[in-house]
C-alpha cells in the first residue's frame, strides 16, 4: 500500500457555471481552461511580434534599404501578388528607359536570417552575381537564396544590393524602413592602433 502523499490525485474541468458571480471565502473554486487566451510577453520590436527573427537581412536599390521584414516587389510598375501569405508586400519601382525591367520583376523575402529572391517570370531574366563567383542567370519563376554582398541585375541598370541581416536602417523619423545606417555587431572588439614614440 502507498503512502497517501505518493498517490496523485486526478484534475477534472468542468465547464463554467455562469450563474456562480463570486465565491465564498475561503471556498476553493473550479479552475477553467479556455482555449485562445494565452498572453504572450510584449516585445520591444514588432518583427518579434510577428514571429520573424531578431535580425532580418536587407537590400538597397539606388540610395534607399529596405528590410526584409516583409516581402518587397521590384519592378518597373510592381503589382501585388494574387495571393498574399502573411505581411503585405512593399512595391518599389525602378526605372526602366529601354522597357527591359519587367512590371514585377522580383520578389525578395527572408527566410530567416538570409534573403530568398524569386524570379516573377521577368521576360528579360534576372541575372545574380555572388561575391567571388561569376554572374548566374535565374530560371524564369526560380527561387534562389543569396547570400550578403550578392547583387541582383534586373536591367537598366537596376540592381539591387543584399546586405547584412545585422543592417540597422533608421532614418530621421526614427522608424527602421528606409536610409541607410550600418551596425554590424562587434565581435573582436575595439581595435587598437600603435602609439608612436616620441
Amino acid at each position: 500500500m502507498q503512502d497517501d502523499e505518493d498517490q496523485l490525485d486526478d484534475t477534472v474541468l468542468r465547464a463554467a457555471d455562469r450563474r456562480r458571480a463570486t465565491t465564498a471565502p475561503g471556498q476553493l473554486d473550479d479552475t477553467f481552461v479556455r482555449p485562445g487566451r494565452h498572453r504572450t510577453p510584449a516585445s520591444s520590436r514588432p518583427d518579434q511580434e510577428a514571429g520573424l527573427p531578431a535580425d532580418v537581412p536587407s537590400i538597397r536599390i539606388g540610395v534607399r534599404v529596405y528590410r526584409l521584414d516583409r516581402p518587397v516587389v521590384v519592378g518597373r510598375r510592381p503589382g501585388p501578388p494574387r495571393v498574399v501569405q502573411g505581411p503585405v508586400p512593399e512595391l518599389v519601382t525602378v526605372p526602366s528607359p529601354g522597357g527591359v525591367v519587367s512590371s514585377s520583376h522580383v520578389l525578395f523575402h527572408a527566410a530567416g536570417s538570409t534573403a530568398v529572391v524569386d524570379d516573377l517570370h521577368a521576360t528579360n531574366g534576372t541575372v545574380v552575381r555572388a561575391p567571388g563567383a561569376p554572374p548566374h542567370r535565374m530560371p524564369s519563376g526560380a527561387s534562389m537564396v543569396v547570400l550578403t554582398g550578392t547583387v541582383v541585375d534586373i536591367g537598366d541598370g537596376a540592381t539591387i544590393e543584399v546586405l547584412s541581416p545585422y543592417l540597422r536602417s533608421v532614418p530621421p523619423g526614427g522608424r527602421e524602413s528606409s536610409g541607410p545606417l550600418l551596425s554590424p555587431p562587434s565581435t573582436t572588439g575595439p581595435s587598437r592602433t600603435p602609439r608612436e614614440r616620441p
